[in-house]
């Protein structure tokens, strides 16, 4: 861990390098290192010629990474053998594999083409056929590359139809492009059932056939076509899944980078210290590469100094009661706990910790200690306990006036819903407390990622123990609200407070988490 060489105040400066990693080989990763030239960089994947501060590594990949935020250990491997890098942070920029989107169900003919091959292919006259927005998949990108090449064609005098299912024009620049288009008579026509529409080949052209459902009649639209250009889907390759495994960095459903929550937004990932940028966000972000790059510059230059200030609490860890299970290194959405396999010892790093205290929930031991007033004890007769996120429910509690029927209800805030662990459950209960609630964000909108679903995990949990007792389950109940939200917050737990005493009363805990 890095040592902390002088104390001010409540905290202390930790040493840390400020050299940055680039993992990618694509206009992100070049868009990151220039970004980053006040920093040493070490660029993996290189396709450009790299600047003074950069050291090219084009034919090695990353095998392991050691180590948080401000101390990385990664080992390189390639053609000359392994070796390791030392970094304080990382960029990752991988690119995304784009095929044909296979709904459109072109011909095999040289003639349809995605449309990233527009530019390329001599067209010389019309009619042509742009086909985009037929599904959720083809992103950002190729409506930006579709119209762009259909406004190319237009100022050609070749005459252009657009096709289009869903067409975002959201994008900066691009509603401009699309009126351009339109004034020089590209002709936009919206698919209400974009796998209607067929493609098929007509001796040395291609016949586009459509028919609209929606209008009277059904009436069938057909033209004969040079060319069909059609969009294309954008899925992560099998090195994205690589390196979420090799960074343990979280990814959404599609398979991206950065998974689904706003609080990461724009560069973050669930991960301190690793970064993400442009396409390997999603294909919504492929043209933001370079503000993205500005961003993690202003995130990483901090460490051009070569300290941090970290400052106090820090979590710590016990190691006469550590057992070494490694629940806490599991469970770490920030992957700030430092492993000594060889010596059997675990330490939390403060300049990855996010201080959600997950760890300390799921310590079986009580190894890592996290004061707080959830540790408070005293008699609880007939109250109805509320261990809460200071981020979301407790928030919510301190900002709106609790009717007369909340004087029995004791908010106690935590610093993350995940924190809170069976004995602090039971403890309540053994003190006298009605019921308890665990109050946690929505779903997809924890500030530690993964605090809300290990909270349901552990209300789940420790129902299924009340049973096992002899005590009734509903006793221990999960509510989800945000901070913005008081009064669903409230309602939500009048429902509870309003049951038989012992439960959510009809509507059962699933609502209640899913509402």
């Amino acid at each position: 861990m890095p040592v902390p060489w002088l104390r001010e105040g409540m905290g202390s400066f930790f040493a840390v390098n400020s050299a940055v990693l680039v993992v990618g080989d694509g206009p992100p990763a070049e868009a990151a290192v220039s970004a980053l030239r006040a920093h040493p960089v070490f660029w993996v994947g290189a396709t450009a010629e790299p600047g003074v501060h950069v050291m090219a590594y084009a034919d090695e990949s990353v095998l392991e990474v050691r180590g948080q935020r401000g101390r990385f250990r990664v080992q390189l491997e390639g053609k000359q053998g392994k070796l390791w890098l030392e970094c304080g942070n990382v960029v990752l920029a991988p690119s995304l594999k784009r095929t044909l989107d296979p709904s459109w169900h072109l011909p095999a003919s040289c003639l349809a083409a995605p449309v990233s091959r527009a530019a390329l292919l001599p067209v010389e006259r019309g009619p042509v056929v742009f086909l985009q927005g037929a599904g959720e998949a083809e992103g950002a990108f190729s409506a930006v590359t579709a119209l762009r090449e259909a406004l190319c064609l237009a100022e050609r005098q070749v005459e252009v139809y657009f096709f289009f299912g869903d067409l975002g024009v959201s994008w900066p620049g691009l509603e401009e492009v699309h009126q351009e288009a339109r004034n020089l008579g590209v002709r936009f026509i919206r698919l209400s059932n974009p796998s209607a529409l067929r493609v098929d080949e007509e001796g040395e052209l291609l016949r586009v056939r459509y028919t609209d459902a929606c209008l009277p009649g059904s009436p069938e639209f057909s033209l004969t076509a040079t060319h069909v250009f059609a969009g294309e889907v954008a899925r992560p390759g099998p090195d994205f899944a690589e390196l979420a495994r090799i960074f343990r960095v979280d990814r959404d459903r599609w398979g991206f980078l950065q998974s689904d929550n706003v609080r990461l937004f724009p560069v973050r990932t669930n991960r301190p210290g690793v970064y993400v940028l442009g396409e390997a966000r999603g294909p919504a972000f492929t043209g933001e590469a370079g503000l993205d790059a500005a961003a993690i510059a202003g995130e990483t230059a901090p460490f051009l100094a070569g300290e941090i200030f970290v400052a106090e609490p820090w979590l710590r860890v016990d190691p006469a009661r550590c057992s070494f299970c490694l629940e806490c290194d599991r469970h770490c959405p920030a992957g700030a706990l430092e492993v000594n396999r060889a010596r059997k010892t675990v330490q939390v790093s403060p300049l990855a910790c996010l201080g959600c205290g997950i760890c300390a929930g799921v310590c079986s031991e009580h190894a890592i200690a996290y004061p707080g007033p959830e540790t408070k004890s005293g008699r609880r007769q007939g109250k109805t306990i509320v261990f809460a996120c200071e981020k979301s429910g407790y928030l919510a509690a301190q900002s709106i006036p609790l009717p007369a029927w909340a004087a029995t209800l004791e908010v106690i805030p935590l610093p993350c819903a995940g924190r809170v662990d069976e004995g602090m459950v039971l403890r309540a209960l053994a003190q006298g407390a009605v019921r308890v609630i665990v109050s946690a964000c929505r779903e997809e909108c924890c500030h530690y990622s993964n605090g809300e679903r290990l909270a349901e995990e552990k209300v789940r949990a420790l129902k299924e123990h009340l049973g096992s007792m002899g005590l009734n389950p509903g006793r221990v109940t999960l509510v989800r609200a945000s901070a913005n939200a008081p009064r669903e917050w409230l309602g939500l737990v009048r429902e509870i407070v309003a049951g038989d005493g012992t439960g959510p009363g009809e509507t059962g805990m699933e609502k209640c988490a899913k509402t």
